[in-house]
């Protein structure tokens, strides 16, 4: 069974693609750090330890964690949103695969722990109030702008590869002039 993967031309209907992946790096990069930035206030504000557990949000989806293993994902997001950046900036295709599989990974972990957290809550019942779906909306558009963003990242490595390859053609030597035949006078 074959699946079409869409090929993106452009980002967002308007910007160019390697100019919408920058963006999107850019907006992702200042998501991580926000994140960072409130976990650290909450660490600092409050009388927990580091290695007590607490909720975080990773991709949208709560996560019952140490605070230590929060900031480590968060940093991670941070220095692979670095990655992003160089690689869309200097359009070096392996640093946007490093990014493409960093994310990837990290999206379909995000999933499965979403799969982990509906089936606890699905069972206590509470999961569908006016709080459940406003975060089931979040997580939503979580995964569908990392979405848009792996497939943009695709089509600009593939654009990446195709433009590093040149094909030189000698269309001179492919003219064939045949001999007349005859005498080897002129007709007119």
């Amino acid at each position: 069974m074959l699946i079409e993967i869409p090929e993106f031309r452009r980002a967002c209907f308007c910007l160019p693609l390697r100019y919408g992946i920058i963006l999107l790096g850019y907006l992702n990069l200042s998501f991580a750090i926000f994140y960072i930035s409130l976990e650290g206030r909450f660490y600092y504000h409050s009388e927990s330890s580091p290695i007590s557990l607490e909720v975080g949000l990773h991709r949208g989806v709560p996560i019952t964690a140490p605070l230590w293993f929060l900031f480590l994902l968060y940093s991670a997001d941070i220095v692979f949103s670095v990655v992003l950046l160089i690689g869309a900036h200097k359009k070096i295709h392996t640093l946007l695969n490093v990014f493409y599989y960093y994310n990837l990974s990290t999206s379909l972990a995000a999933f499965v722990c979403l799969f982990v957290v509906w089936s606890s809550c699905h069972q206590c019942g509470n999961f569908l109030d006016k709080h459940g779906l406003i975060h089931l909306a979040f997580i939503f558009s979580s995964f569908a702008v990392n979405i848009y963003l792996l497939l943009l990242i695709r089509s600009e490595v593939k654009k990446l590869r195709n433009c590093n390859s040149y094909t030189i053609v000698n269309h001179t030597s492919e003219v064939v002039i045949e001999q007349p035949m005859g005498e080897g006078r002129n007709p007119l």
